[in-house]
Order: C-alpha cells, then structure tokens, then sequence
C-alpha cells in the first residue's frame, strides 16, 4: 500500500536516533497500542487527498468522522487483521520517550485481499470501516489483487500494506528499519509486494524492488506503482 511522507503532528518533534529506536511486533492483544498504531497511520495518511478523500469523503452533509473515532476504527481493522484473521504480522517503531513513531504490516503468503460488498457486509465490518467509502475501497483493493495475480502468476507474496513513518521523524531511517526488520526475516525463495508514493521508490530500489507497472482502479484518478522484489536469484 501507499507509503506517506508528510503529514500534520502531535508528537513531539525531536529527532529519534537510530539507537534508542526500538522495533517490536504490533501485540494486537492490546487495545490502547492499536490505537497508537492506528493514530500514526491516519496521521500520515491524512494529507494525501487522492487516498483519503476517496475512501473516507467528507462533505457539507456528511462530514469525515472525528479523529479519535477514525483511530477506533482503524484499530479494529489491525485487531482483525493481526489477531482474529491472523492474515497480517506488524511491527512498530518506538522512540525514547516510549512514542511510536513509525508502523508497517504485512499480508502473510497465501492471503488474500478481502473484497467487501457494502450490501452484504457484517455489524462487525461496518464499525471496522466506518466513514469509508466501501465501493471505492473495495475497487482499489481489488486492483491490487488482480495485479499482484497478474505479475506473479498467482504465486503467493509477502505483501507491504502499510509503512508509516510520523511526520516528526521523517528522514532518520525508521522507515528503512522497519522495512529491513521484515525482509531479513523472510525466507530466500519468498516473494515480496508492495504499491510505492514516487519518494519511497529510490528506499524500494535500494533493497531490490523493481517497478511493474502502477495499479489503476475504477473511480480512481491516480495510479498506484506497483512494486515486486524477486527471490535472490531469480527474475
């Protein structure tokens, strides 16, 4: 998924070096950390209009749903995804100060993207994605499928949802950290997946990924670029 680079703050801003950052898995069994997770990710998202304007509009009639409901939600999405599915793995950055500064998860190999119908979807699903748009969410998400099926053949992949570095501490590393935490883990013949913003492509590059081409959905204006890195000796 998208990779965001600016975006507004309510963290302090002093710079986090790189050896005092503490990188852990996400414990999805906790509540309140989904909740820090989930308020970094929206933080970063925020101010990319061709994202977040589609999936979650506002307008005079209904307007976009207050910040610390947006975080609930986006919460109970990353407790589903990492807990009661077991489809994703996530881990954090943590400063000092105990702030978590930056976040990435993964879709496991084998999983697949989960397509809602918007008529069809749960009370449960409906409060993980409240003030979403469903229809347009539910096109991107299966464009990303249909080109990850399209590139690799349908050989399952290690997918990057999300990387999100806070604003604050952009430009120290965090993401590259947590970018190289999941990769050095995974196995010699796995493939890696993930969609790119233009400045994340030269860190993409940097640890193998090449460009396939970007994904574009129905009712979407902006293509996404699609990104694969190989196993080690393959093409």
């Amino acid at each position: 998924m998208y990779d965001p680079i600016n975006a507004r703050s309510t963290i302090s801003a002093s710079s986090t070096p790189r050896s005092k950052l503490t990188l852990t898995p996400i414990n999805a069994s906790s509540f309140p950390e989904l909740q820090r997770v989930a308020a970094v990710q929206i933080e970063s998202f925020d101010p990319f209009p061709e994202f977040t304007d589609i999936v979650e509009p506002s307008t005079a009639e209904r307007p976009r749903l207050p910040f610390q409901d947006r975080v609930d939600s986006l919460a109970r999405r990353l407790e589903y995804k990492l807990k009661a599915a077991g489809s994703h793995v996530g881990y954090k950055a943590e400063n000092a100060d105990g702030e978590v500064v930056g976040i990435a998860y993964w879709m496991k190999p084998g999983e697949r993207f989960r397509i809602y119908e918007p008529s069809s979807m749960s009370e449960a699903e409906r409060a993980r994605y409240a003030g979403y748009d469903m229809e347009k969410y539910s096109a991107l998400y299966r464009a990303f499928q249909d080109k990850i099926d399209e590139v690799t053949k349908s050989r399952s992949t290690w997918y990057l949802e999300i990387l999100a570095v806070h604003p604050d501490h952009q430009k120290q590393s965090i993401g590259s950290q947590l970018l190289d935490l999941h990769l050095s883990s995974m196995q010699p013949d796995q493939l890696a997946w993930l969609e790119s913003s233009p400045a994340g492509k030269r860190l993409y590059v940097s640890r193998g990924f090449e460009d396939v081409g970007d994904v574009v959905a129905e009712g979407w204006a902006e293509g996404f670029p699609a990104m694969r890195r190989n196993p080690e000796g393959s093409v």
